[in-house]
């Protein structure tokens, strides 16, 4: 199972146009691709951190950028959000949302004169979009609650990917054109 959701992928074989003539193009093209990628990958995961919504950091603390195959015809960029703190599920659900529903406590280990049965332990929200306390309990929030389910009201999609995207745009631009350029130069003087 993946620990982490891609973002995003560009890799300098498949850009438009140049596909099945990266054979032929110099070390020098490859360490160029390589040297755009790292630095539009920096710049992207910068403004995801700034985007990425903030309640304890895990999110934006998950994404990251790697140039995979560095200095070959086959460069690739994947930016990544995601690890064991912040599985891709959860990802997942801050990027498109997710509908009312209940969760149930499935694990026993509270101790009762019967065994173990399962509770869910959390404490009261604040209205920020976290679990709340059960339908008709009354208390102040931060407050511990113990209950076997809550009904979660859902939450609204946080598409900070795409805004950072957007933000990125020309950036992103500028870098495919520059590597464009560099290659087609490269092939109009070799013939």
């Amino acid at each position: 199972m993946a620990s982490s959701v891609k973002l995003i992928t560009i890799e300098s074989a498949k850009l438009q146009g140049v596909n099945g003539r990266l054979r032929k193009v110099p070390e020098e093209l490859s360490r160029i691709a390589t040297r755009e990628f790292r630095t539009f990958g920096r710049g992207m995961v910068e403004e995801l951190k700034r985007e990425a919504p903030f309640v304890s950091g895990e999110t934006a603390n998950s994404i990251r950028f790697a140039v995979r195959n560095a200095d070959t015809r086959n460069v690739r960029l994947e930016i990544t959000a995601g690890n064991k703190n912040r599985p891709p599920v959860i990802i997942n659900t801050i990027l498109n949302g997710s509908r009312p529903h209940t969760i149930t406590a499935k694990r026993p280990w509270l101790p009762t004169k019967h065994g173990l049965i399962p509770m869910l332990l959390f404490r009261r929200s604040a209205g920020n979009g976290a679990p709340s306390a059960p339908v008709g309990s009354r208390g102040a929030a931060g407050e511990w609650v113990m209950t076997k389910s809550v009904r979660h009201p859902g939450t609204k999609p946080n598409d900070f990917f795409n805004r950072a995207l957007n933000t990125m745009q020309p950036t992103l631009d500028n870098m495919l054109t520059r590597i464009g350029k560099l290659v087609i130069e490269t092939f109009q003087t070799k013939q």
